[in-house]
């Protein structure tokens, strides 16, 4: 009964955090930022999802499986979002105003 009160818990966060995730793409302002809101909150509910499936199913076949799931798109998701970010950089579709340049700061001394 425990166990499956946590992976409904588990599985409405993972809800949650895709519906954020979906709000960001539409809300945010400009390329960057709506690529951070895209693949921040899908990597760690696709994590809290699979967790939940985890505590459902205890079987050496099923966790692995789940782990190599969780292992690629943990490998994947940051790589093919900076190629997305670097063509809209060089297809210039960013807003120059948005980016922030640190050159400009000095450190304490």
């Amino acid at each position: 009964m425990i166990l499956d009160i946590v992976s409904a818990v588990l599985l409405v966060l993972s809800a949650l955090l895709s519906i954020v995730a979906a709000m960001g793409l539409l809300r945010f302002p400009d390329f960057l930022s709506r690529l951070h809101a895209g693949s921040k909150p899908q990597i760690l509910g696709l994590v809290l999802a699979m967790i939940a499936i985890a505590i459902q199913a205890p079987v050496f076949g099923v966790v692995t499986t789940l782990f190599l799931i969780v292992l690629f798109q943990m490998a994947t998701t940051p790589v093919g979002t900076h190629m997305v970010g670097r063509a809209g950089y060089r297809t210039k579709h960013l807003r120059r105003s948005m980016p922030v340049s640190y050159t400009h700061l000095t450190l304490p001394t």
